[in-house]
Parts: structure tokens; sequence; C-alpha cells
């Protein structure tokens, strides 16, 4: 039995070959076609409200996020961003540490054992956050373009 794995069915001659036209395609695209037409009304009406499609978030890093903010938690006290101003510098200080460490080949923070590109993930959560609550002081370095011409 063939299954759907990505949009090319199991020994499509596409399946690991970008760009090579087939049927599998087709298929999808037809699939797709029938579900818009038979779309169910509570998706139907979400989409006209608005409403963030939350399906689309990628759940297999949530539980290593949660397990990263829990980490912070415990160090620096819960959604510690919304009590106190955090200044955008400590983020990026940290962003850069966490980012130079994962170029440099390590897959797992000492700390808590959880990937670096985590810790990324979770400090941009929380700068974004401690944004949308007016808690974070914007101190980065902006940088004025040298090219003053235009418009001129």
């Amino acid at each position: 039995m063939k299954t759907i794995a990505g949009f090319h069915l199991d020994g499509c001659p596409g399946r690991y070959n970008p760009g090579v036209s087939c049927s599998c395609t087709e298929l999808m695209r037809d699939t797709q076609v029938q579900l818009l037409k038979k779309q169910n009304p509570k998706l139907t009406q979400a989409l006209k409200d608005g409403k963030a499609p939350m399906e689309y978030l990628v759940y297999s890093v949530l539980e290593a996020d949660a397990r990263v903010h829990k980490g912070g938690a415990d160090k620096y006290g819960i959604r510690n961003w919304l009590q106190d101003e955090i200044l955008a510098s400590t983020y990026v200080g940290a962003i850069m540490r966490h980012l130079k460490a994962w170029v440099e080949g390590e897959d797992q923070d000492p700390e808590s054992g959880e990937s670096p590109l985590t810790h990324i993930r979770a400090c941009c959560a929380v700068v974004l956050d401690a944004e949308k609550h007016g808690t974070l002081i914007d101190d980065r370095n902006r940088v004025e373009s040298k090219d003053q011409t235009i418009g001129e």
C-alpha cells in the first residue's frame, strides 16, 4: 500500500529529487482542492475571524522549549520579564553566545542538556513577549545608513 510522504508517494522518483515532475504533486493538489471545497464551517469561521493558524506550529520542539523555559524560571523567576523591565542587549548577548556555541559544534548546552538553538528560541520568545507587554527596554545599537544621498 502506498502512503503519502510529503508530496510524494513511496517509490515516486520525485520523492527525493525536487523538481522532478510526477503525478503525486498533481494528486496532492487535487486533494487540497477537494479539502478546500469541503471545509469545516469551524475552519471557515476561524479564517474569517483572523485566528492564528496554530496547526502550523512545529510541535516536535515544544517540549525542549518548555524545559529551557523551566530552567530559566528556576534560575531567574517565572516570567520575570513581565515583572521587571529587561534590556534587549542582555538577550542579544545570550542569543549570540548560544549561536556561537552551536556554530562551533556544540549540540547540547552543558547546563541544560538542550540544543543551543532551543536557548535562542527561548531568548527570542522572552524578548517578543516583553515587547508585547511593554517591559522591553530597546537599547539596540541602531546604525544609521551611511548613504545619505538617497532621496536628496
